[in-house]
């Protein structure tokens, strides 16, 4: 459990996919697991959650059920990561936490919302079959409100039932219809540019003003609750919120605000976006939500705060292409904008915090995912694309023939790209029948081949080859002492990126972060997801915690490459950062990676 700003968290940790269905009514929460078990409210307990009282759990035919009272002025979300199951309480406004019950003479008399969810598996049923399941199970979700239909609205991703697109493929039972690529081309939303609002003329607030040492943010307060999508793209910010409000306007303030005095807005059916000019490498972002409004800081002076990642899965009937489904919280809505810098067109959802964001950007032939700060940025290539929307999930699907949803076989299977070395990390060293043998016997093959070289190249190439085998076994500091006595002896070997590239592992490995900084944020190096792994080790090792984030952020799954050893020491340095920045989810996620404990050093396993 844990307590957030706003919200608290309650995350039931099961060894295996459960399903559920959780009812909210009268301020009383039920969760009905399919799954006999009896959990241990230790942890829950011990953090005296505020916004969740009277927790019980009883053993009932179908599986372990759990009743909580929370706040009349809150309501529960959950969302799975792994085998997690959370659940969390949000408060709706600014006032204190009321308990008790709504007034009942008030009430308007409903039928509870039922929610269910199958969780994340390998093995998933058809989704036909799910659609089928959930309307035997829960009440049929409400789909979104088609748009009026206007000469300059934007068009909306989930049309009217009754409008018919263009292409006739079937559609899955349960999804709202679906629009192809090309009609979503057709119109351009109205743009206009903002000038940054006049300070004097605002009316005063009890938000105060921020020095430059607190960082840089943007303020968006709509008139009432929303979601918000955030995510650069080719030198611009982009923020999107699910309301057409034409009043709303950016207020910026902190050291950059005059940074992102260029803003474009883009009017759309039931949506609004913000497109700031901001083309500023190594800038470390937070996403907070104080009541309807949302603050965006740019480096900010405490904690950097981003959602976790978007649990996202794979749906797979035999002999038929997956679909790519993305959780994205109750009823979600996919917006469709035109991006006139590059001309073509986003989908983009908007979430609440803080359900997720896009953090590995993924490809293939017919579409692209961003990185995001929060929500998610679908970039479609091929008009046979499809989106749509079924309870709280977006799903992707392909026309008919279409074969490319996903790159690979471990795409399919895990929902993520596979990781591929780059050749200036790479640390195996090619010796003859050296799979048996152990490290000193590999040393003493490449010390001699480096005695009986003849040439500044091949002599140079070898203490490279030594270097690699000390830092694939652990040794930071020797390597980078091997690496020293090579540019003495050998001062050209600076200008190759793979010599600069183990020199940064190293640095970062022995806690150097100025030498690390300074070899891996290269022009021709600095792009790369190993550079931005060993940076954000280097940064986590000097306890820049935000810096790191950040780093880390970039680096996608690139500790996969590296040897076990090194794994190790990369995982649970990413798993204390994300606890410093308190998202305990990913802080776990990041964990349950380190499957082996052999190999690790004891600070390691105590650190585990």
């Amino acid at each position: 459990a844990g307590i957030h700003d706003r919200y608290n968290r309650m995350v039931f940790d099961w060894t295996q996919p459960v399903k559920y269905t959780m009812q909210q009514k009268d301020g009383m929460v039920s969760i009905q697991f399919n799954t006999q078990a009896s959990a241990n409210f230790k942890d829950v307990t011990s953090v005296s959650l505020p916004l969740i009282r009277d927790l019980n759990q009883t053993a009932t035919a179908e599986g372990l059920a759990v009743s909580f009272r929370i706040p009349d002025n809150a309501r529960v979300q959950a969302f799975w990561s792994g085998n997690k199951v959370a659940f969390d309480v949000l408060l709706m406004s600014k006032e204190a936490p009321k308990f008790g019950g709504a007034n009942k003479e008030n009430q308007t008399a409903t039928a509870p919302k039922a929610e269910n969810s199958s969780g994340p598996q390998e093995n998933v049923k058809p989704m036909d079959q799910v659609v089928a399941d959930t309307a035997a199970q829960t009440t049929p979700p409400t789909p979104p409100v088609a748009a009026e239909p206007a000469a300059s609205a934007e068009p909306t991703i989930n049309t009217a039932p009754n409008a018919a697109p263009k292409e006739t493929a079937k559609i899955p039972n349960g999804f709202s219809k679906l629009q192809t690529l090309a009609d979503a081309l057709e119109n351009k939303p109205s743009e206009t540019f903002l000038r940054q609002p006049n300070k004097e003329q605002e009316s005063e607030s009890a938000d105060k003003a921020i020095s430059s040492s607190d960082g840089t943010v943007i303020r968006l307060k709509p008139a009432k609750l929303s979601r918000l999508a955030a995510f650069q793209r080719a030198g611009k910010l982009w923020l999107v919120v699910d309301q057409e409000q034409k009043d709303l306007t950016p207020k910026v303030e902190g050291a950059l605000a005059s940074s992102l005095t260029n803003v474009k807005r883009i009017t759309l059916t039931k949506a609004t976006a913000f497109v700031f000019d901001f083309d500023q490498d190594n800038t470390i972002f937070s996403i907070r939500r104080d009541g309807p409004e949302w603050n965006v800081w740019l480096n900010p002076k405490d904690k950097a705060l981003l959602p976790p990642e978007i649990p996202l899965n794979i749906t797979q009937d035999k002999g038929k292409e997956p679909r790519i489904v993305l959780y994205a919280g109750e009823q979600p809505a996919v917006i469709s904008i035109k991006d006139t810098t590059l001309g073509d067109r986003l989908w983009v959802v908007p979430m609440r915090a803080p359900e997720g964001r896009i953090i590995q950007s993924r490809k293939t032939a017919i579409y692209s995912m961003l990185p995001t700060l929060i929500g998610a940025a679908i970039v479609p290539m091929d008009d046979q694309l499809r989106v749509g929307t079924l309870n709280d999930l977006v799903v992707l699907s392909a026309g008919e023939g279409q074969k490319v949803l996903l790159s690979n076989e471990k795409d399919r299977k895990y929902g993520k790209g596979e990781a591929k070395l780059t050749k200036a990390f790479r640390l195996d060293v090619l010796l003859k029948e050296s799979k048996n043998k152990n490290f000193t016997t590999q040393r003493q093959e490449i010390e001699k081949k480096l005695t009986e070289s003849t040439d500044d190249v091949t002599k140079s190439n070898n203490l490279l080859d030594i270097a690699r085998l000390y830092l694939q076994n652990g040794f930071g500091n020797e390597a980078g002492g091997l690496l020293r006595i090579a540019k003495k002896q050998y001062p050209a070997i600076e200008s190759k990126v793979e010599f600069r590239a183990l020199r940064g592992m190293a640095a970062a490995m022995s806690g150097n972060r100025e030498q690390a900084e300074k070899d891996l944020t290269g022009d021709d190096i600095h792009s790369l997801p190993e550079a931005k792994l060993w940076v954000g080790y280097a940064r986590s090792r000097d306890n820049d915690w935000q810096g790191a984030r950040a780093a880390f952020a970039d680096s996608s799954d690139a500790e996969k490459s590296f040897p076990k050893i090194l794994q190790n020491r990369l995982i649970l340095a990413k798993a204390e950062t994300a606890l410093e920045a308190d998202d305990i989810i990913s802080s776990q996620a990041e964990l349950k990676k380190i499957s082996d404990m052999t190999g690790m050093l004891p600070v390691e396993k105590a650190a585990h």
